[in-house]
């Protein structure tokens, strides 16, 4: 019997899914990571309204152990109604130097991480830089927050924001509350990358300045957007001027 998930760290070679949609995600785009599925109860396999079905036919069909261990996911989660998590190696990757970026300076909310990286996904941009003191995308809660769409993205980590600049020379947009141009009233160029502060400092004053910053506009009545809000704004548009 191998030795049972431990609570993650950041050091940790492997991670782990909470819940059956990311399960679900993580065998479509990375089985070849998966170690082992553990579930609450045994299925019956012919239920095809059950996800935790769909989860053991796709664990077979790659040759995945599934392990009923109902004392592993109370162990490793708060929730009592988690039926199903999935242990996955850890796994290096990079970012396509033709592909739209979205540039993140050190957000540390999990669950605005997660948000951010389905939204990037949901608007067609699968390359996503941390900079900084940046949260843990394989962090078991930026992945459910995510809803596993963390598996089909790619990410990268850099000390600082001259590091991504210096790999990659392209043009940046950082968004900013003070900017004189608008969203929507300048064409990106492509590829091209957007730039977003973290939650609680934004950009400093001299990262608002690089490349050509851009505004999102809003009601007076609120200081400022959420960044996970402002990250589905200027993606939205950006997708806009891609695909129409």
């Amino acid at each position: 019997m191998p030795a049972q998930p431990k609570r993650y760290t950041r050091r940790a070679e492997t991670s782990y899914t909470l819940g059956a949609f990311a399960t679900l995600e993580l065998l479509r785009y990375r089985p070849d990571r998966v170690v082992r599925v553990y579930v609450r109860y045994a299925v019956d396999l012919k239920d095809d309204s059950d996800d935790l079905a769909h989860i053991y036919a796709r664990c077979s069909d790659h040759n995945i152990p599934v392990e009923v261990a109902p004392d592993v996911l109370n162990r490793l989660s708060h929730k009592k109604n988690l039926d199903v998590l999935a242990l996955f190696a850890k796994y290096p990757l990079s970012l396509d130097a033709g592909a739209d970026h979205l540039l993140l300076v050190a957000p540390r909310d999990l669950g605005n991480v997660g948000t951010m990286m389905r939204t990037a996904l949901a608007f067609g941009v699968r390359d996503i830089a941390f900079v900084g003191d940046a949260a843990d995308a394989f962090n078991p809660h930026a992945v459910r927050a995510s809803i596993g769409a963390v598996f089909a993205l790619s990410f990268a980590y850099f000390e600082t924001l001259d590091d991504y600049r210096a790999a990659f020379d392209r043009p940046l947009y950082p968004l900013t509350p003070d900017a004189p141009d608008r969203l929507g009233d300048v064409s990106f160029n492509d590829p091209c990358t957007l730039l977003f502060g973290s939650e609680a400092r934004g950009l400093s004053p001299d990262q608002r300045t690089l490349g050509q910053p851009l505004r999102i506009d809003h009601d007076p009545a609120t200081e400022s957007l959420n960044v996970a809000v402002a990250v589905g704004v200027a993606l939205r548009e950006l997708c806009r001027q891609r695909v129409g």
